[in-house]
């Protein structure tokens, strides 16, 4: 017979044992089904066989070079390396792959627990569920021990963004600070985040042939990576968006390309691009002192746009349409600002002196019709 069932001090486990090409193959599992599944699956394919010997920091190498490199931005792949060398291969390094379990994983959340938030203790999770994914398709393993371990609950956080008084008070600051200097085109850039929701790459990657001021929009098909300072001709979401120039835009915007167009590049300093972090450093942080406005990021001022797009009655597809998000459901994070969505759910329900009432949509033809 082929699985054996065997009674430990620990508990019962079920050893397989099978010959591979003159190769005795020995291994155990805690459960029966799991035991069955490697024992037909390795008769059908002997490399299930192979990658038992696969150590889990083999995996992860063979994972970056071979999976994350080709598909992912430049800027994750170099996030994910630090993760796994910092986090993973301590953890799991010296584990063969089919040997890592559910219950390494919850000593290694427990472990991370007391130091990082659920968030990032959840962002480990996923690159560990991505690593053992890639090798069940390449039938180096079995099953992934992700599929028993729940990711942890996060609390969401409220989006931070500037009230119209703020942007207005902030943009004043910036273009009495800077208009008419070198550094002049640090306010051009906080008026075009505010006004478009762009990415911070995506405008840094700027070029004046992708702005067209007879149809009044910019064509967003590049960006500007910001950990490796390589210039990606793509977008985060891989696609290239009409972003519309405003009234506000407009003005600001052809006065810089009649003064600045020496260069193919909308924002630059003697020809070369700029820097994310000098920009934040030297110009963001201390603008952020001196105007009194709320303390927020950079980017938030692409939620400052995104917010207050819905507050004056955008329609939530144009503005996924006009951000680049691949997946509605990431736009939806701004649903809940748009006041025609609050007003027009307002009568649903409605309690009285006389006579409460809960509305409940039916269609009358139908029950006519019958």
């Amino acid at each position: 017979m082929a699985i054996q069932k065997i009674k430990r001090q620990k508990g019962t486990v079920y050893r397989v044992r099978l010959l591979i090409n003159g190769r005795r193959v020995t291994k155990c599992f805690n459960r029966k089904f799991d035991a069955m599944q490697f024992e037909q699956n390795a008769r059908l394919d002997h490399r299930i066989v192979d990658g038992m010997n696969l150590k889990f920091e083999q995996a992860t190498i063979e994972w970056l070079e071979n999976h994350a490199r080709p598909r992912k931005a430049p800027g994750t792949v170099v996030n994910n390396e630090a993760l796994i060398k910092n986090d993973l291969i301590p953890a799991f390094g010296n584990l063969q792959l089919g040997n890592v379990t559910p219950q390494d994983i919850d000593a290694f959340i427990a472990k991370l627990m007391p130091k990082m938030s659920h968030a990032s203790v959840n962002r480990r999770l996923e690159l560990i569920r991505a690593i053992f994914n890639y090798h069940i398709r390449r039938r180096n393993v079995l099953y992934s021990p992700m599929t028993g371990v729940d990711f942890l609950k996060v609390d969401p956080k409220p989006m931070k963004f500037w009230t119209l008084e703020e942007a207005r008070r902030f943009l004043e600051h910036a273009k009495a600070k800077y208009e008419g200097t070198e550094r002049e085109y640090f306010y051009l850039l906080c008026l075009l985040a505010l006004n478009t929701g762009m990415r911070f790459g995506e405008m840094l990657a700027l070029k004046w042939s992708a702005v067209d001021f007879r149809n009044s929009f910019i064509t967003v098909c590049r960006s500007l990576c910001h950990h490796t300072r390589q210039l990606r001709e793509t977008t985060k979401g891989r696609r290239i968006r009409p972003v519309p120039i405003n009234d506000a835009l407009m003005g600001p915007l052809k006065q810089a390309w009649a003064l600045r167009r020496v260069s193919e590049w909308v924002f630059h300093k003697d020809g070369s691009l700029l820097d994310e972090n000098n920009i934040r450093k030297r110009h963001w942080n201390p603008a952020i002192k001196e105007s009194g406005v709320s303390c927020i990021r950079f980017h938030d001022m692409r939620n400052t746009f995104a917010s207050h797009f819905m507050m004056n009655g955008g329609d939530i597809f144009k503005l996924q349409a006009i951000l680049g998000h691949a997946d509605i459901r990431t736009t939806m994070r701004y649903a809940h600002f748009s006041k025609a969505y609050i007003l027009e759910n307002a009568n649903i329900v409605r309690f009285e002196a006389h006579g409460n009432v809960i509305n409940l949509p039916h269609r009358r033809k139908e029950y006519a019709n019958n």
